[in-house]
């Protein structure tokens, strides 16, 4: 096998982020339409199922999608390395599938599951596909335009499928098949393409090496879903599904402004991988440096700009039938800041240095906050009560890990530099503040202006501040018009 010329991590990076900026345009999309037609209890169902199914898959891959891109990032390089390695972790993951895949169904059929069987049937392909799919092959080598390519595409088809088919309120169990179709259908292609890269060995495999740490990853995917799928299925055991559609709207702009702000993470993660393995410190630290500053940049603003337009949002993406959902998202927007640095330190500095018990002990303790705040706040605050406790529980992973991942981060300089950001955003929100009190009688057009005006304060601050990132970047669009 030829090893291919490892990809400009810019290129990589906008490939990244238009397959992100896909996956944003997909819900925003399809989301009002569906809202209005399945109603809060609809959505509520197909999310509640999902989460679910994300339980036992989260079993079924244990950590290896994150450890497949760490350790196929590091052999990249070696042919025969590559293809060993690939044949373990594969192996590996077919085991758990199947053992993972025959407990669902019992559960299932035994009625432990909910009472929505054919959805939760369809849902079991998330496990299966997920693991035929190999993603964190295709992540490692840093094939991102493929990667790209293929969600865009399958991405236009489920578009086409939801507004063909979805057109009563009893259309859920089509539409939650569909989103199974747009999010792991286009795994089938990964599998065939891979003897593009190696041919799968089963010889003179060691698989236990792969164990300890594979483990210590799965423990930390537990306790990161318990903050984050938890919330569903506890509103939907303690509360009601109406409870979850209502969260589900006030989370969906949240996480999809998350996309964005961590979508450097996912394409840093191989290189630093990379580079750490092969003692390029310089390079890792100049990369590093423009990680951090490119995520203040974008998370400080999004984070006050989504609260300060949470109503217009809510109302136009999911409709009146959801205003109850606008404080949700005003109290989830602070975690767009905890998750961006959390992950800047856990993933981009802790894990690919081998500290992914560090990690772990962080996540745990979020877990534990969040799930003991859930019990406590949702039979009384519903919706807004998982809200809180996520927000809580993140705040304290992103402490934690700034507490144990200490020594790694004293390359970050809080000068004025650093200042400038806080600085633009502070006033970006005064801006859209201020303009919000001349009310404009139309909820597209008061979005409209306020995306604008804030974005453009933001932009303008930190040109008259002489902001160095943002010099950098229009000094390459300038060298290259």
């Amino acid at each position: 096998m030829k090893i291919r010329k490892t990809p400009n991590i810019k290129y990589n990076f906008i490939f990244n982020i238009l397959r992100i900026i896909t996956n944003i345009l997909f819900p925003i999309i399809t989301f009002p339409y569906v809202s209005r037609i399945l109603n809060p209890d609809g959505i509520g169902k197909v999310t509640f199922t999902n989460s679910i199914s994300a339980y036992f898959l989260m079993f079924a891959s244990l950590g290896i999608p994150l450890y497949g891109i760490r350790e196929i990032a590091m052999v990249r390089d070696n042919s025969k390395k590559l293809e060993k390695v690939t044949s373990e972790i594969f192996l590996l993951n077919f085991i758990t599938t199947i053992v993972i895949s025959i407990l669902y169904f019992i559960f299932l059929y035994l009625g432990y599951l909910g009472k929505e069987r054919t959805l939760l049937e369809i849902m079991s392909l998330n496990i299966f596909l997920t693991f035929i799919g190999i993603e964190w092959f295709y992540q490692g080598m840093e094939e991102y335009r493929y990667i790209t390519i293929r969600s865009i595409i399958f991405r236009a088809m489920s578009l086409i499928l939801i507004f063909s088919l979805v057109k009563t309120k009893e259309d859920y169990i089509i539409y939650g098949a569909i989103m199974v179709f747009s999010s792991v259908g286009s795994n089938i292609f990964n599998f065939f393409k891979l003897k593009t890269f190696i041919k799968l060995s089963f010889k003179n495999l060691e698989m236990k090496r792969h164990i300890k740490p594979i483990i210590t990853i799965f423990s930390m995917n537990i306790a990161i879903s318990i903050y984050t799928n938890l919330d569903n299925v506890m509103l939907g055991y303690k509360s009601t599904d109406i409870s979850i559609g209502l969260y589900s709207s006030g989370i969906k702009m949240v996480k999809l402004v998350l996309g964005i702000v961590t979508s450097l993470g996912a394409v840093m993660l191989p290189r630093i991988s990379n580079y750490i393995h092969n003692e390029m410190e310089v390079e890792l630290k100049s990369l590093l440096d423009k990680s951090f500053k490119f995520i203040t940049l974008l998370s400080l603003p999004c984070c006050l700009g989504l609260y300060l337009t949470s109503k217009e949002i809510i109302l136009i993406f999911s409709g009146e039938g959801f205003i109850d959902a606008v404080n949700t998202m005003k109290y989830l927007t602070p975690i767009i800041i905890f998750i961006a640095l959390s992950n800047f330190i856990g993933i981009q500095i802790l894990y690919p240095r081998g500290e992914e018990k560090k990690v772990l002990i962080s996540v745990i303790i979020g877990a534990i906050i969040n799930f003991s705040l859930n019990w406590i706040l949702i039979p009384k605050y519903a919706q807004d009560g998982a809200a809180i406790s996520t927000t809580v529980a993140e705040g304290l992973v992103l402490l934690v890990q700034i507490l144990l991942g200490y020594k790694y981060l004293r390359f970050i300089k809080y000068d004025f530099e650093f200042f400038k950001t806080i600085i633009a955003t502070i006033f970006m929100g005064i801006i859209i503040i201020i303009f919000d009190k001349y009310y404009v009688d139309n909820i597209y057009l008061s979005l409209l202006f306020k995306i604008l005006i804030g974005s453009s304060s933001y932009l303008i601050v930190l040109i008259i501040l002489k902001d160095k990132f943002i010099y950098e970047i229009f000094n390459k669009i300038l060298k290259r018009g």
